[in-house]
């Protein structure tokens, strides 16, 4: 069985994020909870180990400089993610991904 990344790859985590409107307000669930949403990363990691055995863990390596370790379905090649499917951060550790504005 082949690993589906390599070390040296540039890829992406999976996370879950809040979501914003397109004119940048949370949206809310009826009781008053924020809608989550899965998006990649504001950040790529690099490979750095691949799994040799059953545990399909992977090493990666972030921007500053901290290892850890990840599933095969966490992350996703950088050059294969959609720029709008791409979160970003607010103050105080907030991820969001914002909706695109009508056209």
């Amino acid at each position: 069985m082949t690993n589906k990344f390599k070390i040296g790859d540039i890829v992406r985590e999976i996370r879950t994020v809040s979501k914003l409107d397109a004119d940048g307000n949370f949206m809310f669930l009826k009781d008053g909870g924020t809608v989550l949403t899965k998006a990649f990363s504001h950040y790529t990691l690099e490979i750095v180990a691949v799994p040799d055995g059953k545990r399909k863990r992977f090493a990666a390596k972030s921007e500053l400089g901290g290892t850890r370790h990840f599933s095969e379905k966490a992350l996703e090649l950088a050059s294969n993610v959609d720029p709008d499917q791409i979160c970003e951060k607010l103050e105080n550790h907030v991820l969001v991904l914002r909706a695109k504005a009508a056209a």
